[in-house]
């Protein structure tokens, strides 16, 4: 029998992480105990390692994932 084939995210899964770190202000922290200039270094690291590394994190999770 044949193997599955490889499950395979699109770039829109990275995109979509993307956009929704972009459309949260960098100013108002999402949860209590993250200061605002915190929150703020967080999510530019958030947008930057998604920039750099997205898809291959994204890829790398499904294959440690697979059955």
């Amino acid at each position: 029998m044949a193997s599955p084939a490889p499950i395979r995210p699109t770039p829109s899964d990275v995109q979509a992480w993307r956009n929704a770190l972009e459309a949260m202000k960098p100013t108002v922290p999402p949860c209590p105990g993250f200061s605002a200039q915190r929150w703020q270094e967080a999510r530019e690291a958030a947008i930057d390692f998604l920039y750099r590394f997205g898809a291959a994190a994204v890829y790398q999770l499904v294959d440690e994932n697979r059955p």
